[in-house]
């Protein structure tokens, strides 16, 4: 067992990792939406969806899977008792004597109730089972209401951490970590992109010239 054999402990560090993972799902979807998005930008989001679509059969699930992974993470982590909960966790190291985060959990899920809400819905009848629901249908949820409940979470995910005398685990550094190597990943995509029609055109170029010049040869025979 890890964490000093503190079962708890352990806890939080699964915790810890699986809610990083869930946030960084999340903003590598919003950022690839935000490459084809023309509010963003007109000009670079025509070149970004040209890369998307010539991919289309790597970007389309990627962006299905990480909407799924990062709903089903939230609701398991936020709203459910499941076994690495935040609700089980905080029942859990009660038995340490640390401090009592009940009312802060509470107090989180109704400030977010209406985003906890909606992913619910998706969890159950669009993500998790196979239900009639259409994404469409669902009430939606801003970005800016994701990005706030992620906050929230962490606020209190490191008030826990700190409770075992750590710092805070949570850092930005994380998350613009994710943004860049996604907006790298479009770029060096849109560079091999070019340099493929570039070849591709020397190829033509290359054999059009080559069968002009065996048939000039042949006539200046």
């Amino acid at each position: 067992m890890t964490s000093d054999d503190n079962p708890n402990k352990e806890l939080l560090e699964k915790i810890n990792k699986r809610f990083f993972h869930i946030e960084n799902a999340y903003i590598v979807r919003r950022e690839l939406y935000l490459h084809f998005n023309k509010a963003v930008s007109p000009e670079a989001s025509i070149k970004y969806l040209e890369i998307i679509n010539s991919y289309r059969g790597f970007f389309v699930p990627l962006l299905e899977s990480a909407l799924s992974y990062a709903l089903i993470g939230l609701n398991a982590l936020i709203s459910s008792n499941d076994k690495q909960s935040l609700q089980k966790l905080i029942n859990k190291i009660q038995t340490d004597g640390l401090a009592d985060f009940r009312t802060e959990l509470k107090t989180l899920r109704t400030k977010h109730e209406k985003t906890l809400s909606s992913i619910a819905d998706l969890r159950m009848e669009y993500f998790a089972h196979l239900g009639d629901i259409d994404l469409d249908e669902v009430e939606p949820v801003s970005d800016d209401d994701y990005i706030k409940l992620f906050e929230d979470t962490k606020t209190l995910v490191n008030k826990i951490n700190n409770e075992y005398g750590r710092t805070v685990w949570y850092m930005d550094g994380d998350a613009n970590e994710t943004i860049k190597h996604t907006h790298e990943l479009m770029n060096n995509l849109m560079r091999g992109e070019a340099q493929r029609l570039g070849e591709i055109d020397v190829e033509y170029i290359s054999t059009v010239f080559k069968d002009g010049r065996e048939k000039w040869l042949k006539d200046a025979d």
